[in-house]
């Protein structure tokens, strides 16, 4: 990658490169200038290995894509991360999954999300990041102009953290797709967020699996129906075409219902 003027995209999953061949990787990246996309999940890479490649985050202006799921980074990697997201102009996607970054790694993240205008797809699943943590996110959608997908799935979210982020959809007008199954918002949180979606008209996408929020989401459904019918208004001025209902575990096409 040194002397490299032609490689785009390297993947290197499972490769248990850990701290040291996270050096490596970016020593290489503060001089490279064609790699966009770098996958690295599943190496063990620790919040030390992740300071190296932040540190190269700094300089580089050439990677658009990084994925660093399934590794050990903590909060502490969160921060390394989030410090080089105020600088970078160049990453667009960011995938952190799995990586137990917790609500303290949230609010690093989301404080990065503040200023950052670059960044448009952040996976955040699988990280405990708990209805504190999705409060600093949410509190970031409130002025994020550029966010467009936010993966927040299975991360311990109860109704409360539900309402934080349907307050933020009330005045953001930039995400397009929020995925929040998987986590405990019930049928409570649901219906906080099918309060949202009365209002927002700029999400197109939502995964909210889960068997308790069915009914209210249904709901909306239906209520949105009945608005196109009473008000005559085009459909696709309600934005959602498709709604994740249930979870996983149901039949495949059983928890999707497509509006268009």
């Amino acid at each position: 990658l040194l002397i490299n003027k032609t490689l785009t995209t390297l993947h290197l999953p499972d490769n248990k490169i850990s701290p040291l061949g996270s050096k490596c990787i970016a020593d290489a990246l503060l001089i490279n200038t064609t790699l966009t996309t770098l996958h690295l999940p599943r190496n063990k890479i620790t919040s030390g290995g992740v300071k190296y490649i932040a540190d190269a985050l700094l300089t580089n202006g050439t990677l658009t894509t990084l994925y660093l799921n399934d590794n050990i980074m903590e909060s502490t990697g969160a921060e390394y991360l989030a410090g080089a997201l105020l600088l970078n102009t160049t990453l667009t996607t960011l995938v952190l999954h799995n990586n137990n970054i917790y609500p303290e790694g949230a609010k690093y993240i989301a404080h990065a999300l503040l200023a950052n205008r670059t960044l448009t797809s952040l996976h955040l699943g699988n990280n405990n990041i708990q209805s504190k943590g999705a409060k600093y996110i949410a509190h970031a959608l409130l002025t994020n102009g550029t966010l467009t997908r936010l993966h927040l799935g299975n991360n311990n979210i109860d109704s409360t953290g539900a309402k934080y982020i349907a307050n933020a959809l009330l005045t953001n007008r930039t995400l397009t797709a929020l995925y929040l199954h998987l986590n405990k918002i019930h049928s409570t949180g649901a219906k906080y967020i099918a309060h949202a979606l009365l209002t927002n008209r700029a999400l197109t996408t939502l995964n909210i699996a889960d068997k308790t929020t069915y009914g209210p989401l249904m709901g909306l459904c239906e209520r949105l129906l009945f608005r196109q019918l009473t008000t005559k208004l085009p459909f696709h001025s309600h934005s959602i075409t498709t709604l994740s209902l249930i979870t996983s575990t149901s039949p495949r096409n059983r928890g999707r219902t497509r509006m268009q």
